[in-house]
């Protein structure tokens, strides 16, 4: 009874930090409602609404609903590592790229040029892709340029677009270093993003 109690807290508390999240990157007065979450053994779902067809990020951004739902996806992978005798999650190692690129063709390609924060992102994005656009060649290249993930592959269009674009625009308020939210700024006269214990 106890372990479920502070199961719902540690879910009540990722489900504050995605509305949160949400709110930052969605423009300013987009209508979004957290309706709270389902749980399985994929891990946390957030059950959400956002208004359709609002851009994020200027007028060739990415819709809203693609923005959210890889952000969903994200804190869905970041639940299944919880450890469940402090209900924190650990920050991914290093280690994480070697699993995430056996599992997903994608990931493959170009290495990892950035720190393990946004493993979780990136694992995210890999597993949409795979259902939404499986015939994608893996990325040439994946890394860290002016504080954001860049992703370099062939010609994409359509929704498998719109997951890069998305995790490319994420990654700008999540955390290089642990994966927690974060904001781009100067680190000793280099951009990163990075939360506020990594600044």
């Amino acid at each position: 009874m106890a372990d479920d109690m502070e199961y719902l807290a540690f879910a009540a508390g990722l489900v504050d930090e995605f509305s949160a999240q949400g709110k930052r990157v969605l423009p300013e007065g987009t209508p979004f409602l957290v309706r709270g979450a389902t749980h399985s053994d994929a891990g946390i779902r957030m059950l959400y609404d956002v208004e359709p067809g609002v851009l994020v990020g200027g007028k060739h951004g990415p819709p809203a609903e693609a923005v959210l739902e890889l952000l969903a996806r994200t804190y869905r992978v970041r639940s299944r590592r919880v450890d469940r005798m402090t209900w924190t999650v650990p920050a991914l190692t290093d280690a994480w790229w070697e699993a995430a690129a056996t599992h997903f063709p994608i990931l493959r390609g170009g290495g990892m040029e950035f720190d393990a924060g946004w493993g979780d992102l990136c694992i995210a994005m890999a597993d949409w892709l795979a259902e939404a656009a499986p015939e994608l060649e893996p990325f040439r290249q994946t890394k860290e340029k002016f504080g954001e993930l860049r992703l370099y592959y062939g010609p994409g269009e359509g929704l498998a677009q719109q997951i890069v674009d998305s995790a490319e625009l994420l990654s700008t308020r999540i955390c290089e270093v642990c994966g927690a939210p974060g904001k781009l700024g100067s680190v000793r006269d280099w951009y990163k993003t990075t939360c506020e214990a990594h600044r």
